[in-house]
């Protein structure tokens, strides 16, 4: 059964408040280890799982977001990235078996209202949701997930 891990360390809270709360938040993730650490020693990733990867503060717009697959996974792997709306909001179907880098200036799937990005009024995350996974038990997979965002302070 699918389920949703919430591995966000603060995310990007602490980018935000260097350089007057505009920032490009990037990190790079092993699906094996957020597979691991969320889900249990010895749990598979599984079709529609969630990682919730970052959080994203209330007042935030997110210019862009991409998927930079960087080592690729030896079997069939795709996946979103989206947010509480929409799960594939920002890339849809990157497949995490290659390293040919994805990236995504209107939104997939958020059509014509995020030509400028997405403003979030209030706090969501940023989440890879797994589409589709061979019968591999375990995962190779490495890659970047990157956002450009700004956040508007409290004292406009």
């Amino acid at each position: 059964m699918a389920a949703t891990y919430d591995v966000t360390d603060g995310g990007a809270t602490n980018l935000m408040e260097m350089r007057q709360n505009v920032g490009v938040w990037f990190k790079k993730f092993k699906l094996q280890d957020l597979v691991t650490t969320d889900a249990g020693a010895g749990t598979i990733a599984e079709v529609d799982d969630i990682f919730q990867l970052v959080n994203i503060p209330p007042r935030t717009t997110i210019l862009m977001a991409g998927i930079i697959p960087t080592v690729a996974d030896g079997a069939v792997l795709t996946a979103d990235l989206g947010d509480g709306d929409e799960d594939d909001g920002w890339v849809n179907g990157v497949d995490l078996n290659t390293t040919t880098a994805l990236a995504t200036v209107v939104g997939d799937d958020f059509g014509v209202n995020s030509v400028m990005g997405k403003y979030y009024a209030t706090a969501d995350t940023l989440d890879l949701t797994i589409e589709t996974i061979g019968a591999q038990t375990t995962h190779s997979s490495e890659f970047i997930v990157w956002a450009i965002m700004f956040q508007v302070p409290n004292s406009f």
